[in-house]
């Protein structure tokens, strides 16, 4: 398994335990051992911490993701607090 994700993603939204936008990253995850780590998305949302798929549906969050905005959103990879997965599928209009 490799130490580092690696994806053409400029940065990561933040999700926190209602699948709401609290932050954003410019760095991916990592593995220590068995678990998902991510230093500065654990002090802001706290742990544990999953990956998850978001529709980011708002100009500006699409370019901070590094996509061109249009109508139909972007599938973008969120690092999220746990407990947001109950909210799936999650949708980001704001925020």
């Amino acid at each position: 398994m490799p130490d580092r994700l690696k994806i053409n993603q400029a940065r990561f939204p933040l999700l926190d335990e209602a699948a709401r936008l609290v932050g954003w990253s410019d760095e991916p995850p990592f593995f220590r051992r068995t678990t998902l780590r991510h230093p500065e998305a654990e002090e802001l949302i706290g742990t544990p911490i999953v990956i998850v798929p978001a529709l980011l549906m708002v100009d500006t969050h699409i370019r901070m993701a590094g996509g061109t905005p249009d109508s139909e959103g972007l599938w973008v990879l969120a690092i999220a607090h746990a407990s947001c997965i109950r909210h799936m599928p999650i949708v980001i209009r704001g925020g």
